[in-house]
């Protein structure tokens, strides 16, 4: 039987009222199970993102690269999450693992004189290094 051999249903679903036709409403309704469940892993999701330690200093690490995108200062930094156990870790998914990359990105964007400094450097002890191995071969 289908959804729309009732006329009250065909009428509130059809095509004038949402713009759908009649299978595009039996495809979602044949779906809904399927979107249910993906909404309760979504739901376990949220749930873990909420009760990760290091949500809060996450939110604020992103709010401060959002504000250096927009060249705008970033701010005062971020309060540190102190130390947490391996088992508050679990609980979360990882924000903090975003969080140096965060920094790093921030630190480059006011400092844009460090990236150059650090390669000159880096090549500056690959030639010095170079320089002393030739010398003590003579």
């Amino acid at each position: 039987m289908s959804y729309f051999d009732d006329p009250v249903a065909s009428e509130i679903l059809g095509q004038g009222a949402l713009g759908l036709d009649a299978g595009d409403i039996e495809a979602m309704i044949k779906l809904a199970p399927t979107l249910i469940g993906s909404g309760h892993a979504a739901l376990k999701i949220g749930r873990r993102v909420v009760a990760d330690p290091h949500l809060q200093e996450a939110l604020c690490e992103g709010l401060r690269v959002v504000n250096v995108l927009d060249n705008k200062p970033a701010g005062p930094k971020c309060r540190r999450t102190g130390p947490v156990s391996k088992a508050k870790l679990a609980k979360g998914v990882g924000l903090n693992q975003g969080l140096l990359p965060a920094r790093a990105f921030i630190f480059h964007r006011e400092n844009p004189w460090v990236l150059p400094v650090a390669i000159g450097g880096t090549v500056g002890l690959v030639f010095l290094a170079g320089y002393f191995i030739g010398k003590g071969r003579k």
